[in-house]
């Protein structure tokens, strides 16, 4: 995986909170700007109660984006809550770019609670710099497989704390603990307080929070670098069931930025065609 799509995963992390406390399938739009301009359209679903949940993820790159990656990713995650958070996962994603195509599954296992990866295909359409072939890089090891969430498993879990800071005097910094079947990060939040942000024309009330990466095991010592301490703005609507309006991320080359759109009907086209 590319540092584009480990970006992708990140930014989406947060994006679900909408549908968090709600029972009835849920889809929700989200747009993706780098750079300033339209480069991805993304819809979350989520179904299920808090305590066992099912949520899902398509992203498709659009414009510059897509002519340098034609990137498509499609996730899904199931997850059973305990207390304090999730007790077990099974997550699936399968990804697209114009040179590459994995398939990876991972679930936990429910003698030794560690997350086993179940499936790990890849299929290359283009030659690979053997500088940058991350299959080469140490797997994460076993201990550091406990205790940690996917990164659709870990929206409920962001989502949850900073619900428990702002509203149940909750600790304003948490960790989460995420590991995507190849890389293990960590990523520290920390809940700043109240405020209000004009986005797409709109005022919105939000929580603002940050969350830092800081990667642990995975990464290419040039990607791992590049990621150390990357911010994440994150702004949550606590007045629509802590909706994640914006994220931005400022750390890379150019500007990323996440907008809430819309929330989809429940059946019927939600993204966009995408046009040859």
């Amino acid at each position: 995986m590319r540092p584009i799509l480990i970006l992708a995963a990140l930014l989406f992390l947060p994006l679900a909170a909408a549908a968090q406390t709600r029972a009835e399938p849920q889809r929700l739009r989200f747009e993706v700007y780098w750079g300033g301009f339209h480069s991805g359209d993304v819809m979350f679903t989520q179904e299920g109660a808090l305590a066992a949940q099912q949520t899902g993820l398509v992203m498709q790159s659009r414009g510059l984006l897509n002519w340098l990656s034609q990137l498509a990713i499609q996730s899904e995650a199931q997850a059973q809550w305990g207390n304090p958070g999730p007790d077990r996962i099974a997550y699936e994603t399968r990804f697209t770019t114009r040179r590459a195509k994995r398939e990876l599954a991972m679930a936990t296992d429910p003698l030794t609670r560690r997350v086993e990866l179940t499936k790990d295909k890849v299929d290359y359409f283009a030659p690979l710099d053997p500088e940058l072939d991350a299959d080469k890089v140490p797997p994460v090891p076993p201990e550091e497989r406990i205790g940690v969430v996917d990164p659709l498993t870990a929206i409920q879990l962001y989502r949850f704390r900073v619900r428990q800071a702002v509203e149940e005097g909750g600790p304003k910094r948490f960790t989460v603990k995420v590991f995507d079947g190849r890389r293990r990060f960590d990523l520290e939040v920390q809940v700043q307080g109240r405020g209000s942000r004009n986005i797409r024309n709109r005022v919105y009330p939000v929580i603002e929070t940050e969350a830092r990466m800081k990667p642990l095991h995975g990464f290419l010592e040039r990607y791992r670098k590049m990621w150390d301490n990357a911010l994440f703005e994150v702004r949550l609507n606590p007045e629509d069931d802590y909706v994640a309006v914006q994220i931005v991320a400022e750390t890379f080359l150019v500007a990323t930025m996440v907008n809430f759109l819309e929330r989809c009907p429940p059946a019927g086209p939600c993204l966009p065609e995408v046009k040859p």
